[in-house]
């Protein structure tokens, strides 16, 4: 599978893109890189609004999640956190063997899933490229009968020490979406209070 052109979004724009494209298709594998801050700040936006529309499945590969923000989006319906976080069914994956594991117990539905982080785990230095590599393709394998059934997000930075792998999730991703830096630290707040 080739990838597609990086899309590049500017970082004041990330929530607004965000809100435009979801729901995403099925039978697509989405790779979204880019500045750290508005990378997180969007997978989180995400995982938020597809919660919103129905059930999503969520991988947490660099362990930081967080809802907090979920109520500035809901507004006046606020009353509804609770049964939205109900749907968002999350598994964590803080090791490389860990992400092959769940991805592997997953099975193909209609349910968006998005995956965060998911090769912080893949750069442990105790671990040979080889091995990585191996377990980086069995987790692409399951990724791609994954997403047969239903949308997947991954968000992915890459390490010097080891770009062969960020590129293996290029190859094999559908579209690819880079996130610049916000312009001012603010700006995070700023552009997450509108609704849907």
């Amino acid at each position: 599978m080739a990838s597609q052109a990086i899309i590049q979004i500017p970082g004041p724009f990330a929530f607004s893109s965000v809100r435009q494209m979801v729901p995403l298709s099925q039978g697509s594998v989405y790779l979204f890189q880019g500045d750290s801050d508005v990378l997180q700040a969007a997978m989180q936006e995400f995982i938020d609004r597809l919660g919103m529309r129905g059930a999503v499945q969520v991988v947490v590969g660099g362990n930081r999640i967080s809802f907090d923000h979920l109520p500035l989006i809901l507004g006046d319906q606020i009353g509804r956190v609770y049964e939205i976080m109900d749907r968002i069914l999350v598994s964590r994956a803080e090791t490389c063997y860990q992400m092959q594991d769940v991805l592997a117990a997953l099975e193909p539905s209609p349910i968006p899933i998005v995956i965060t982080d998911m090769l912080e785990s893949f750069y442990e230095e105790d671990l040979t490229p080889q091995e990585v590599t191996l377990l980086l393709q069995k987790c692409i394998r399951h990724i791609h009968k994954l997403s047969e059934a239903a949308p997947v997000l991954i968000s992915a930075c890459g390490d010097p020490s080891r770009p062969k792998l960020l590129e293996l999730i290029e190859q094999n991703s559908d579209e690819r979406f880079y996130f610049q830096p916000f312009d001012h630290a603010d700006d995070l707040v700023q552009v997450n209070l509108p609704g849907i």
